[in-house]
Protein backbone atom coordinates (compact mmCIF):
# COMPACT_ATOMS: atom_id res chain seq x y z
CA UNK A 1 0.00 0.00 0.00
CA UNK A 2 3.16 2.28 0.69
CA UNK A 3 4.62 1.82 -2.57
CA UNK A 4 1.79 2.30 -4.23
CA UNK A 5 1.03 5.13 -2.59
CA UNK A 6 4.85 6.51 -2.77
CA UNK A 7 4.42 5.73 -6.98
CA UNK A 8 1.42 7.71 -7.18
CA UNK A 9 3.09 10.81 -5.68
CA UNK A 10 5.99 10.86 -7.47
CA UNK A 11 3.86 10.46 -11.07
CA UNK A 12 2.16 13.86 -9.46
CA UNK A 13 5.48 15.19 -8.96
CA UNK A 14 6.68 14.71 -12.02
CA UNK A 15 3.75 16.15 -14.23
CA UNK A 16 3.84 18.96 -11.81
CA UNK A 17 7.89 19.65 -12.67
CA UNK A 18 6.88 19.21 -16.47
CA UNK A 19 3.78 21.52 -16.87
CA UNK A 20 5.76 23.98 -14.96
CA UNK A 21 8.86 24.21 -17.26
CA UNK A 22 7.86 27.15 -19.68
CA UNK A 23 7.31 29.08 -16.51
CA UNK A 24 10.59 28.43 -15.02
CA UNK A 25 12.37 29.00 -18.50
CA UNK A 26 10.33 32.30 -19.00
CA UNK A 27 11.60 33.53 -14.85
CA UNK A 28 15.60 32.09 -15.99
CA UNK A 29 15.29 34.25 -19.51
CA UNK A 30 13.77 37.12 -17.50
CA UNK A 31 16.57 37.30 -15.04
CA UNK A 32 19.68 36.27 -17.91
CA UNK A 33 18.16 39.47 -19.64
CA UNK A 34 18.24 41.71 -16.37
CA UNK A 35 21.83 40.61 -15.91
CA UNK A 36 22.99 42.51 -19.56
CA UNK A 37 24.11 45.71 -19.10
CA UNK A 38 21.14 48.82 -18.99
CA UNK A 39 20.77 51.63 -20.43
CA UNK A 40 18.30 54.61 -21.32
CA UNK A 41 17.55 55.06 -25.61
CA UNK A 42 17.39 58.67 -26.37
CA UNK A 43 16.35 58.49 -29.94
CA UNK A 44 15.77 56.22 -32.63
CA UNK A 45 17.95 57.10 -35.82
CA UNK A 46 16.45 54.50 -37.98
CA UNK A 47 14.18 51.07 -37.10
CA UNK A 48 17.21 49.01 -36.56
CA UNK A 49 19.80 51.76 -35.54
CA UNK A 50 18.61 53.96 -31.81
CA UNK A 51 20.91 55.97 -29.69
CA UNK A 52 21.60 54.90 -25.82
CA UNK A 53 23.37 57.36 -23.48
CA UNK A 54 26.83 56.72 -22.26
CA UNK A 55 26.96 54.15 -25.16
CA UNK A 56 26.56 55.70 -28.36
CA UNK A 57 24.43 54.35 -31.72
CA UNK A 58 23.88 50.91 -31.39
CA UNK A 59 22.89 48.36 -34.31
CA UNK A 60 20.16 45.72 -33.77
CA UNK A 61 22.15 42.95 -34.64
CA UNK A 62 20.33 40.09 -37.41
CA UNK A 63 18.18 43.04 -38.21
CA UNK A 64 17.85 44.63 -41.97
CA UNK A 65 15.11 47.13 -42.44
CA UNK A 66 13.75 48.82 -44.83
CA UNK A 67 15.70 52.03 -46.03
CA UNK A 68 13.46 55.24 -46.04
CA UNK A 69 12.49 54.87 -49.76
CA UNK A 70 10.92 51.54 -49.29
CA UNK A 71 7.14 50.61 -48.42
CA UNK A 72 6.86 49.93 -44.68
CA UNK A 73 10.15 52.25 -43.71
CA UNK A 74 7.12 54.50 -41.38
CA UNK A 75 5.65 52.04 -40.19
CA UNK A 76 8.89 49.90 -38.96
CA UNK A 77 10.42 53.41 -37.47
CA UNK A 78 7.12 53.90 -35.33
CA UNK A 79 7.13 50.70 -34.13
CA UNK A 80 11.30 50.72 -32.96
CA UNK A 81 10.03 54.27 -31.16
CA UNK A 82 7.18 52.69 -29.66
CA UNK A 83 8.94 49.84 -28.11
CA UNK A 84 12.28 52.24 -27.05
CA UNK A 85 12.48 55.75 -27.44
CA UNK A 86 12.50 57.44 -24.31
CA UNK A 87 12.78 54.00 -22.33
CA UNK A 88 15.21 51.94 -20.64
CA UNK A 89 16.47 49.02 -22.54
CA UNK A 90 18.64 46.42 -21.85
CA UNK A 91 21.88 45.37 -23.96
CA UNK A 92 23.10 41.70 -25.45
CA UNK A 93 26.25 42.84 -26.95
CA UNK A 94 27.82 40.19 -29.33
CA UNK A 95 30.94 39.13 -28.03
CA UNK A 96 32.35 37.99 -30.96
CA UNK A 97 31.96 41.09 -32.70
CA UNK A 98 30.63 43.65 -30.92
CA UNK A 99 31.54 46.86 -33.35
CA UNK A 100 30.07 46.69 -36.93
CA UNK A 101 32.44 48.82 -40.11
CA UNK A 102 30.70 51.60 -38.70
CA UNK A 103 31.92 51.46 -35.24
CA UNK A 104 28.42 51.01 -34.20
CA UNK A 105 28.02 48.70 -31.19
CA UNK A 106 25.69 45.20 -32.15
CA UNK A 107 23.35 44.03 -29.82
CA UNK A 108 20.07 42.35 -29.40
CA UNK A 109 17.68 44.98 -27.74
CA UNK A 110 15.61 44.07 -24.75
CA UNK A 111 12.40 46.59 -23.95
CA UNK A 112 10.14 46.20 -20.96
CA UNK A 113 6.59 45.88 -21.16
CA UNK A 114 3.96 44.56 -17.96
CA UNK A 115 7.35 43.47 -16.00
CA UNK A 116 8.46 41.16 -19.08
CA UNK A 117 11.31 41.54 -21.45
CA UNK A 118 10.83 41.07 -25.05
CA UNK A 119 13.57 40.94 -27.75
CA UNK A 120 13.08 43.82 -30.25
CA UNK A 121 15.60 42.61 -32.71
CA UNK A 122 12.79 39.53 -33.77
CA UNK A 123 9.71 41.71 -32.44
CA UNK A 124 10.43 43.73 -35.86
CA UNK A 125 10.78 40.23 -37.63
CA UNK A 126 7.51 38.77 -36.45
CA UNK A 127 5.55 41.69 -37.03
CA UNK A 128 6.95 41.85 -40.56
CA UNK A 129 8.85 44.96 -40.40
CA UNK A 130 12.49 43.65 -41.46
CA UNK A 131 14.24 41.04 -42.88
CA UNK A 132 16.53 38.30 -40.79
CA UNK A 133 20.55 39.78 -41.22
CA UNK A 134 22.85 37.31 -42.42
CA UNK A 135 25.40 37.75 -39.52
CA UNK A 136 28.41 35.64 -40.84
CA UNK A 137 29.87 36.97 -37.60
CA UNK A 138 27.82 36.60 -34.67
CA UNK A 139 27.32 34.90 -31.46
CA UNK A 140 23.60 34.04 -32.28
CA UNK A 141 22.56 31.84 -35.76
CA UNK A 142 20.22 34.84 -37.38
CA UNK A 143 19.65 33.18 -40.63
CA UNK A 144 17.32 30.85 -38.40
CA UNK A 145 15.12 34.12 -37.97
CA UNK A 146 13.89 33.76 -41.36
CA UNK A 147 11.22 31.48 -40.13
CA UNK A 148 9.86 34.92 -38.32
CA UNK A 149 9.79 36.25 -41.40
CA UNK A 150 7.92 33.57 -42.93
CA UNK A 151 5.80 33.47 -39.75
CA UNK A 152 4.84 37.38 -41.21
CA UNK A 153 3.97 36.91 -44.45
CA UNK A 154 1.96 34.08 -43.70
CA UNK A 155 -0.61 35.91 -41.17
CA UNK A 156 -0.07 39.05 -43.86
CA UNK A 157 1.56 41.35 -41.04
CA UNK A 158 3.02 44.87 -41.49
CA UNK A 159 4.78 45.20 -45.09
CA UNK A 160 3.59 42.03 -46.18
CA UNK A 161 -0.45 43.45 -45.07
CA UNK A 162 1.07 46.72 -47.38
CA UNK A 163 1.33 44.89 -50.82
CA UNK A 164 5.58 45.20 -50.07
CA UNK A 165 7.81 41.94 -50.30
CA UNK A 166 10.59 40.88 -48.17
CA UNK A 167 13.25 38.40 -48.67
CA UNK A 168 13.46 36.38 -45.55
CA UNK A 169 17.12 36.23 -45.08
CA UNK A 170 18.94 39.79 -46.54
CA UNK A 171 22.41 38.48 -47.53
CA UNK A 172 24.10 41.30 -49.11
CA UNK A 173 26.95 38.54 -50.58
CA UNK A 174 23.73 36.72 -52.46
CA UNK A 175 22.51 39.81 -54.49
CA UNK A 176 24.42 38.77 -58.38
CA UNK A 177 26.78 41.35 -59.19
CA UNK A 178 25.95 43.90 -62.27
CA UNK A 179 28.42 43.71 -64.68
CA UNK A 180 29.52 46.94 -65.59
CA UNK A 181 31.66 48.51 -68.62
CA UNK A 182 32.47 52.20 -68.50
CA UNK A 183 33.95 53.98 -71.37
CA UNK A 184 34.93 57.55 -71.53
CA UNK A 185 32.65 59.64 -73.65
CA UNK A 186 34.64 62.91 -75.36
CA UNK A 187 33.88 66.17 -73.35
CA UNK A 188 31.71 67.59 -76.51
CA UNK A 189 28.87 64.48 -76.10
CA UNK A 190 28.20 66.23 -72.50
CA UNK A 191 31.25 64.23 -70.64
CA UNK A 192 28.15 61.50 -70.33
CA UNK A 193 29.26 57.63 -69.29
CA UNK A 194 27.37 54.81 -71.44
CA UNK A 195 27.45 51.53 -69.26
CA UNK A 196 26.60 48.27 -70.77
CA UNK A 197 25.02 46.14 -67.89
CA UNK A 198 24.51 42.18 -67.80
CA UNK A 199 21.86 41.75 -64.87
CA UNK A 200 20.66 38.73 -63.64
CA UNK A 201 16.88 38.73 -64.27
CA UNK A 202 16.13 38.44 -60.77
CA UNK A 203 17.74 41.32 -59.69
CA UNK A 204 14.87 44.20 -58.93
CA UNK A 205 14.91 46.44 -61.85
CA UNK A 206 14.75 49.37 -60.02
CA UNK A 207 18.58 48.57 -58.93
CA UNK A 208 19.81 47.61 -62.08
CA UNK A 209 18.32 51.33 -63.74
CA UNK A 210 20.65 53.30 -60.94
CA UNK A 211 23.53 51.97 -63.45
CA UNK A 212 22.06 53.76 -66.45
CA UNK A 213 23.99 56.33 -66.52
CA UNK A 214 27.93 57.68 -64.48
CA UNK A 215 30.32 60.24 -64.77
CA UNK A 216 34.07 58.34 -64.51
CA UNK A 217 37.32 57.66 -65.88
CA UNK A 218 38.40 55.08 -68.18
CA UNK A 219 39.01 52.59 -65.38
CA UNK A 220 37.05 49.70 -64.68
CA UNK A 221 34.39 50.56 -61.69
CA UNK A 222 33.96 47.87 -59.04
CA UNK A 223 32.65 50.53 -56.30
CA UNK A 224 30.32 53.14 -56.14
CA UNK A 225 30.67 56.18 -53.46
CA UNK A 226 28.10 58.55 -52.46
CA UNK A 227 29.83 61.64 -52.53
CA UNK A 228 27.52 63.77 -50.13
CA UNK A 229 27.92 60.68 -47.39
CA UNK A 230 31.32 59.32 -48.03
CA UNK A 231 30.74 56.09 -48.04
CA UNK A 232 31.52 53.62 -50.72
CA UNK A 233 29.60 50.61 -52.00
CA UNK A 234 29.66 47.30 -53.72
CA UNK A 235 27.86 47.59 -57.58
CA UNK A 236 24.81 46.06 -56.47
CA UNK A 237 23.79 47.34 -53.23
CA UNK A 238 20.20 47.85 -52.21
CA UNK A 239 21.23 51.56 -50.71
CA UNK A 240 23.61 52.84 -53.40
CA UNK A 241 23.90 56.30 -54.47
CA UNK A 242 21.53 58.13 -56.41
CA UNK A 243 22.46 59.06 -59.51
CA UNK A 244 23.90 62.73 -59.22
CA UNK A 245 25.41 61.81 -55.85
CA UNK A 246 28.02 59.27 -57.30
CA UNK A 247 31.37 58.83 -58.03
CA UNK A 248 33.38 55.56 -59.10
CA UNK A 249 36.47 53.85 -57.71
CA UNK A 250 38.28 50.94 -59.29
CA UNK A 251 39.44 49.31 -55.92
CA UNK A 252 38.57 49.21 -52.71
CA UNK A 253 42.02 51.07 -51.36
CA UNK A 254 41.31 53.73 -53.96
CA UNK A 255 38.08 54.68 -51.98
CA UNK A 256 39.66 54.38 -48.37
CA UNK A 257 42.60 56.45 -49.78
CA UNK A 258 39.83 58.99 -50.89
CA UNK A 259 38.31 59.01 -46.92
CA UNK A 260 35.04 56.51 -47.65
CA UNK A 261 33.96 54.83 -45.58
CA UNK A 262 32.71 51.25 -46.43
CA UNK A 263 28.92 50.86 -46.30
CA UNK A 264 27.56 48.74 -43.26
CA UNK A 265 24.79 46.95 -45.96
CA UNK A 266 26.74 45.50 -48.33
CA UNK A 267 30.23 45.36 -46.73
CA UNK A 268 32.79 46.11 -49.35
Amino acid sequence: MINTRLTFLVIILAATLATSRPALSQTNRSEEVRNYPAAYCSSVINPNLISVDGVGVVSLLGVHSPTDTDVGFDRALEATRKFVEGRNVRLEICPVRRQDEEEHLRAVIYYAEDGNWYNLNTKLLRSGLASAQDERECHLHTAAWKGFVQEAESKNRGIFHLGGKLPYVFSPQEIPPLKVTLKRIDAAQGSQVLASMQADPSVNERLADRWRRAVVDDVPARYVGSIEAKRFHRLGCIVSPDELDRVFFPSRIQAIKESYKPCVVCRP
